[in-house]
């Protein structure tokens, strides 16, 4: 029987560091073993949930290319900073809730 290839684990800090460093600039989050995986942790990423690295909510996408090697996740940062992604207010004054 075939088993998993093992992957190190993603620096998700570092990836979003860098991602707001370099707004707009698609960035490899990792390869995942299979297609659920990736879209989980891109699920994750744009809702900020489980990984705080990436609020606020809305301020990344993300995108999954499929290899021969897994499932491929790259993110990038699209918020204004010091703006809400969804009101573009600024994070004190937002009432939307994007800015949590």
């Amino acid at each position: 029987m075939a088993r998993w290839k093992k992957r190190p684990t993603a620096n998700h800090t570092r990836r979003a560091e860098d991602m707001r460093r370099n707004p707009g600039v698609w960035v490899e989050v990792g390869t995942y073993n299979g297609r659920q995986s990736a879209q989980s942790t891109a699920r994750h990423i744009r809702l900020a949930d489980r990984l705080p690295q990436y609020t606020p909510v809305g301020a990344f996408e993300t995108s999954m290319r499929l290899t021969d090697d897994g499932a491929v996740l790259y993110a990038r940062f699209v918020a204004a900073p010091g703006r809400c992604p969804i009101c573009e207010g600024t994070f004190e004054t937002c009432r939307c809730g994007g800015a949590r």
